[in-house]
């Protein structure tokens, strides 16, 4: 009896001590949950802060600390946060991600100068337990980190205006087009602005690539296809397919895609990396890949690749006012580039996405008659400096479709024209031929010295603003330079007016009215200075009508053809790709 009753005492004690056992289970699973959900819930408000601040900073928007701050604070507390995110434990901050030394996992690293993420801190304290922390008032911190950014790339280049060309200077661009590509050209003004405003993408360059040299990009990898070795007739053919392949394209524009089919490079092999500077932040190569680029840069590029650091000797075959035998030879020293990538400056200050243009040397020459005694072969001898260009900022705007902006810093390239040729187009030196002069047959003894040289000055760098409501209003154009006018005009005007003309060893006989009858002779002995004079100023008289008619038929839209404007820049935002901020950590 006295054994049952202790039983039933133990088994009681027993439930007792389950049933307490099963509230604290209950207790320490309320509490558990409770946490999770006040974790969840602070996690929350700082992933909300860091990507709504980074939807309108970092890549995409203002780098100022402050202004990134109060953004976050705004978002907080539309969720429910009612702490100030730069108080006590908490933080703001703006840096970038990158992959650790193992290449394993991202990390964050606070950086003022490369600001392109958010990061959030928030903590806040809550009761340890519902129930034992009722008693004695204990309290956990809970603590919520979010690193978010908002992609932000454009792809621009440092173009040219070929809309206003007329059709002499078109000839001469289809001229020396041609001969870079090794065909016959026939394209007016029209087609070349069409090709400037035709585009395509990587993904569809890789797509009309040969089978054997096509990449895959399944993972994004844009690094792949730019350091990939193929040969310039596979990338000039990839570029015309896929630009054809957009079903948008005038007619005149898809024939000048078509005369460019039968173009033989050669077998150069060649990188895309070579022409095209692609930047992108941790996880945007598909990014990079869609975002589009111009087919005419892309053709321009490829043909200055190909002839770069040899001479291409134009025959132009025309003929121009008072100019005979009119021909051109370039010399590329570095072809142009092309970019797609983020704004801003990375961590030592250096611009992340840059620009530039061609490196080039031109001559162009022509004969000059002068009263039928002295024959000028005119030479005019241009070394242009790349001018560059940089990715500064863009301003994302709102996530849904509206107003976005892009800020460019653009800087034209200087040049030094002169009189002359070069004594060696390719050397490393730029020192100049003096202008050789024939005079006619009896006119012995006789000699004219031509000289003049100017610098075109460079103007400071620039910022330019592009603003867009949609993709459709691209691609765009903007000018930096000074207010100085046309740079190549100016430059040739101040050609003419240094212009020196010297004439030696003229017969006394030939003096006044005399001069003609001397000219119709044809005397050998020695003239006056009053006759040297008036042939000096037939001479330089005739010199200032043909140098700015040379200049500005051949060097002009051969400038523009480059990319090179001499006092300006023209720069083609291509395409602009703004998608939804995203948490990286």
């Amino acid at each position: 009896m006295h054994s049952l009753r202790r039983q039933r005492g133990a088994i009681g004690l027993m439930a007792t001590m389950v049933l307490l056992m099963a509230l604290m289970m209950l207790a320490l699973t309320v509490d558990a949950g409770r946490l999770y959900y006040e974790k969840r819930k602070l996690q929350r408000v700082a992933d909300m802060a860091a990507m709504e601040s980074a939807s309108r900073s970092g890549l995409c928007g203002t780098t100022n600390a402050a202004e990134v701050v109060t953004m976050a604070n705004v978002a907080a507390a539309r969720h429910g946060y009612g702490t100030s995110l730069s108080a006590g434990k908490n933080s703001v901050g703006l840096g970038y991600v990158s992959l650790d030394g193992a290449e394993e996992r991202r990390v964050f690293t606070p950086s003022a100068m490369r600001a392109e993420a958010v990061r959030v801190l928030a903590n806040q304290e809550v009761p340890a337990s519902l129930v034992l922390g009722g008693l004695w008032g204990e309290r956990v911190n809970l603590q919520a980190v979010a690193v978010a950014q908002r992609p932000a790339l454009a792809a621009f280049s440092l173009g040219s205006g070929l809309a206003s060309l007329d059709p002499q200077q078109s000839a001469v661009l289809d001229a020396l087009l041609g001969k870079m590509l090794g065909t016959t050209l026939t394209l007016d003004a029209a087609s070349y602005d069409g090709l400037a405003n035709t585009r395509l993408n990587l993904l569809e360059l890789n797509r009309y690539l040969p089978p054997a040299a096509q990449v895959d990009l399944s993972a994004g990898e844009v690094d792949r296809l730019l350091d990939t070795t193929l040969t310039l007739d596979q990338v000039l053919d990839a570029t015309v397919g896929a630009a054809n392949s957009r079903e948008t394209l005038a007619v005149g524009v898809r024939n000048g895609l078509n005369s460019l089919t039968n173009v033989s490079l050669g077998a150069t092999q060649v990188k895309l990396a070579d022409i095209l500077d692609v930047v992108t932040p941790a996880g945007g190569g598909e990014q990079a890949l869609r975002t589009d680029l111009s087919a005419l840069d892309l053709v321009t590029a490829l043909a200055f690749l190909a002839n770069k650091a040899h001479a291409v000797d134009v025959g132009l075959g025309i003929n121009l006012v008072g100019l005979a035998n009119v021909g051109l030879k370039l010399y590329v020293v570095e072809p142009p580039k092309i970019a797609i990538g983020e704004p801003g400056r990375d961590a030592n200050g250096n611009w992340k996405t840059e620009v530039s243009t061609a490196q080039v040397r031109l001559e162009a020459s022509s004969n000059l008659d002068v009263i039928g005694v002295v024959t000028v072969n005119l030479g005019l001898a241009l070394n242009v400096a790349e001018g560059w260009a940089a990715l500064d900022r863009v301003d994302c705007g709102s996530i849904l479709p509206g107003q976005r902006s892009v800020g460019i810093k653009a800087q034209p390239g200087i040049a030094s024209l002169g009189l002359g040729t070069f004594q060696s187009l390719g050397g490393p030196q730029t020192t100049l031929n003096p202008v050789s002069v024939t005079l006619a047959p009896n006119w012995v003894g006789v000699s004219v010295n031509i000289s003049s040289q100017t610098q075109v000055a460079n103007s400071a760098a620039q910022d330019l603003q592009f603003d867009l409501a949609s993709s459709s209003q691209l691609p765009q154009t903007r000018r930096a330079g000074s207010a100085a006018g046309d740079a190549l005009g100016n430059g040739l005007s101040d050609l003419v007016g240094n212009l020196t003309v010297s004439v030696s060893g003229v017969e006394s006989n030939c003096v006044g009215l005399k001069f003609l009858n001397c000219v119709i002779s044809g005397v050998t002995t020695l003239l006056d200075p009053l006759t040297s004079a008036i042939l000096g100023t037939a001479v330089k008289e005739a010199l200032e009508l043909a140098i700015p008619t040379l200049g500005k038929t051949l060097l002009e839209p051969v400038l523009r053809l480059l990319g090179v404007e001499l006092g300006y820049a023209d720069v083609r935002l291509i395409d602009l790709d703004t998608s939804a901020p995203q948490l990286l950590l």
